[in-house]
């Protein structure tokens, strides 16, 4: 369990305006298998997406815009484990105000369903994908763990 708290002054700041970049460190194995998840305000654990393993510095690696209480573990806590939502900003330059897919977008990231092809871009006109598809599947799913193999011939294995 990590308690990750930053204090201003004496005023302890939980929430932030943009996102940080945390690392937990983690030197066991089955690296793979492990998710990092934080507890909810109701006390339950809410995945955090895009977490990923950094073999060199051994630890996992993710982006929020809070702290609070995170933990590494490779349970499953539900068959639907909620993503933890994240800040928007109008930081894609094709995705304006005005446009009628841009609540349709803003849910999208919001909800960690899609990414954008940038930092910058969303690209809201490419057509979508079969892998975008399961990618967004699989991220509504809460990113459960995977126990079938590969059935395309298409599609790499991993």
């Amino acid at each position: 369990m990590f308690n990750l708290t930053i204090t201003v002054g004496s005023q302890v700041v939980e929430r932030f305006n943009g996102l940080i970049t945390v690392f937990l460190p983690y030197s066991g194995n089955d690296t793979g298998n492990m998710k990092i998840y934080y507890l909810g305000a109701d006390g339950k654990p809410v995945l955090v997406p895009g977490t990923r393993y950094d073999s060199t510095n051994k630890g996992f690696v993710f982006t929020t815009n809070h702290f609070s209480l995170y933990f590494i573990s490779n349970q499953v806590f539900d068959d639907k484990v909620p993503l933890a939502p994240r800040p928007w900003t109008d930081h894609f330059t094709d995705v304006n105000t005005g446009d009628w897919f841009y609540d349709a977008v803003r849910y999208a990231y919001v909800n960690n369903l899609m990414n954008g092809v940038s930092n910058t871009e969303f690209e809201p006109g490419n057509d979508l994908t079969r892998a975008m598809l399961v990618t967004i599947l699989y991220r509504y799913e809460g990113e459960p763990a995977i126990t079938s193999t590969n059935k395309f011939s298409d599609v790499p294995s991993g």
